[in-house]
């Protein structure tokens, strides 16, 4: 799509005359009038080419009517909004077809050319990883930019390493696809680059020892915003016992945890203090992870979010919290501002000036990435120019981990296999494999408290915040040890994740399939709560009806499938034993209840290889249409779908849903719905922004495609 001034000197004279002299509707065949009012919009304007394919404008857009498509969508495709148009105003007030598939539109203020140009899939996907290197990459990290003075900025983002895994594992993929000598040269320089980015946001807090931590609980409650742990502490000497159910979170009903006796309380309550010198436990530092990084002076350090500036004290190289001055605590007058800074773990324990060790080398390879880049006055970022961020969860592991294994197999093995790569992915999983382990299952932090999305400990699992988060964050647990297992062949590691995936109190392979089950307890649980007076017979205090099913859908977290999909994609191409496969296959099935009406190809994708004898799990050919309508732009730009009468936003909750009697929730296709990552609710209807300041990366459409095209489950046309 180009966008035009009506003065503009580029619109070709013919195509200005055309679009200023009074444009009437054309005669349209019957077929397309009874499909264009089956829209309910009314026509200002259409033009038809010589396909009878027809274009007509309307008071929200451009419609384009081909009834020859073989896929229904694409019978009747809606261009609305400024992805398509020049202007806020869609009011359509003239066309002209541009002779090769296409049409101008002229709206208010200007013009856009809508081009219908072939491209293969090929060709998009290359075009579209050309465009993220030009504009998203930020040494070799590609996540997000904004258009700021008058081009685009690659900015820092809370989940830098998640993105950049999902994108760089296309890129391997590519690697391992392409057969242009060039192409893959290119496929392997960008795959590499963003693997060395991805790596370095491991290694850099560069933690190694040990600290004292707190003996804290977790908090059994629904209402826990920030996740925290608990305010009270072990005092010194006490006893640091603390009752969690004895069984496991498998099959655990939620009454359980609503309707504590004997659990969920310390066994010595007196021992238990808010102030006073603590009991305290060893949290091993080495292994912890960083969410994104950034450059003193290059970079601006966001104001949300706890950063630690590496700097160096004495002789050792240390990381200090921002703000660095800690004050008399956070209300101190010299603090302003210290909520954003510290806005989760601030009311547990203060982060404000604290100092962390940082003394562990960060590999001479990876550190090149800042150590290269050159200051104003000629000399070279250091270690000492570098923030990191902390509070890392539970998305940034399954990301990292996801692109490891892809890496490791396509880069770091075979004829041109990256030996020193290979080393660098096995040192990190093998770092972080301990620090899991002798950490309860937890990230921890500075303090040696978990992060706030890093738990993933059976106390955890037992309480009434993981309730809905358990089943995801088990398989995010299993894929850290099976992954360090598949690197170094330690039976260590391999003993460890069967314990988890096998064994009471465990039986984690069992519990990633409790997932649609827990919220449909939870749905039942908040209606019954703000409804006390329903009538006993309401469908939505049946678990398992139509209602409640609705209900579920609008409650899910669609982060979560996109961390679960990831997770299975590493398990399934994992594990060998068929025990433990039969339960992940019943465990995806639960997942993908909700991710099979999303038509998101990278899900069905993975899907499919879960089942790799079962050809026809899903439709491929709906997944390659669902690539075919992936935007080639990836501008966040502004889409509202409300003004169609095909959907309903189901309780004005931005979801769309069928307007058919008895209709479920409807994905639109990717290029008529708002851009985001997968990460986000598939059925939105509205989102975006008018100026589309915010840029993503290709990954939404390569990684899919190249992922697809490895694994032999979309060819090359």
């Amino acid at each position: 799509v180009s966008k035009f001034e009506k003065s503009c000197s580029d619109i070709p004279e013919l195509i200005k005359g055309s679009l200023f002299d009074p444009n009437e509707c054309n005669q349209l065949p019957a077929d397309v009038v009874k499909a264009f009012e089956s829209t309910g919009l009314g026509m200002t304007v259409s033009v038809v080419d010589q396909d009878d394919v027809a274009w007509i404008g309307t008071s929200h857009g451009v419609v384009r009517i081909d009834l020859s498509e073989r896929v229904k969508e694409d019978q009747i495709q809606y261009f609305s909004g400024p992805r398509y148009l020049y202007d806020r105003n869609n009011h359509v007030k003239a066309l002209t077809l541009d002779g090769d598939q296409g049409v101008w539109v002229l709206t208010q203020t200007g013009i856009s050319h809508i081009e219908m140009k072939p491209l293969s899939y090929t060709e998009k996907a290359i075009h579209m990883s050309d465009h993220s290197q030009m504009h998203v990459n930020r040494r070799g990290i590609v996540s997000d930019s904004i258009w700021s003075e008058g081009k685009w900025k690659p900015v820092v983002t809370d989940n830098d390493g998640l993105w950049t895994s999902m994108y760089a594992a296309g890129e391997c993929f590519r690697y391992g696809v392409q057969t242009d000598p060039e192409q893959k040269v290119i496929a392997r320089r960008i795959a590499v680059k963003s693997v060395e980015a991805v790596l370095l946001i491991a290694n850099i807090p560069a933690r190694d020892g040990y600290v004292d931590a707190k003996i804290r609980h977790y908090v059994n409650t629904f209402i826990n915003s920030s996740n925290e742990m608990s305010k009270e502490y072990v005092k010194k000497n006490g006893d640091p016992v603390y009752c969690y159910p004895k069984e496991g979170p498998v099959g655990m009903k939620l009454e359980k945890l609503l309707n504590t006796i004997d659990t969920h309380k310390p066994r010595t309550p007196e021992d238990w203090v808010m102030e006073g010198d603590a009991r305290t436990k060893k949290r091993l530092m080495k292994g912890f992870m960083a969410r994104t990084y950034l450059i003193d002076g290059l970079e601006q350090v966001p104001l949300g979010g706890l950063y630690f500036k590496k700097m160096i004290k004495g002789d050792k190289m240390i990381a200090k919290a921002r703000p660095f001055d800690p004050g008399s605590g956070p209300d101190d007058p010299k603090r302003v501002g210290y909520n954003l800074v510290n806005n989760r773990a601030r009311m547990v324990e203060d982060f404000a000036g604290i100092e962390t060790d940082a003394s562990c080398e960060v590999p001479e390879r990876l550190a090149r990435l800042y150590r290269t880049v050159t200051k104003e006055d000629g000399t070279f970022y250091s270690d000492a120019d570098v923030w990191y961020k902390a509070d890392t969860s539970t998305d940034e592991i399954i990301g990292h981990l996801f692109l490891y294994k892809i890496a490791y197999d396509l880069l770091c093995t075979g004829e041109h296999a990256d030996f020193e790569l290979g080393e660098l992915i096995v040192s990190t999983t093998c770092n972080l494999a301990p620090h899991i382990f002798y950490n309860d299952y937890c990230l921890v932090d500075a303090t040696g408290q978990p992060t706030t999305w890093g738990k993933m400990s059976r106390e955890y699992f037992s309480s009434l915040f993981a309730w809905s988060d358990c089943p995801l964050n088990c398989l995010v647990l299993l894929s850290i040890f099976k992954l360090a297992y598949y690197f170094t062949k330690d039976e260590k590691w391999e003993k460890e994740y069967r314990k988890l995936a096998l064994e009471a109190p465990y039986q984690y392979a069992d519990l990633a399939g409790e997932y649609r089950e827990r919220y449909k307890q939870e749905a039942v649980y908040f209606f019954k709560k703000e409804n006390p007076d329903a009538d006993k017979d309401d469908p939505r205090l049946d678990p398992d009806s139509f209602e409640t099913a609705k209900a579920v859908q609008v409650r899910l977290n669609y982060s979560d499938e996109e961390m679960a999909m990831l997770a299975y994609y590493l398990l399934f191409q994992m594990e060998a034993d068929p025990v433990i496969l039969e339960k992940y296959r019943k465990g995806i099935d639960t997942w993908w209840i909700s991710i099979k009406y999303s038509d998101n190809p990278l899900w069905m994708y993975i899907y499919q290889l879960a089942y790799p004898k079962d050809e026809g799990k899903v439709d491929l050919e709906r997944a390659a249409w669902s690539l075919k309508r992936h935007p080639v732009d990836t501008r966040c730009w502004k889409a509202d779908n409300s003004f169609r009468n095909d959907i309903i936003d189901y309780m004005g909750k931005n979801k769309a849903m069928s307007a058919k009697e008895d209709g479920w929730f409807v994905a639109l296709p990717l290029d008529e719905r708002p851009h985001g990552k997968y990460n986000g609710c598939p059925f939105a209807i509205r989102g975006g922004a008018d100026q589309g300041e915010r840029l993503e990366s290709s990954a939404t459409y390569t990684l899919p495609y190249w992922m697809g095209r490895f694994h032999r489950l979309i060819h090359e046309e």
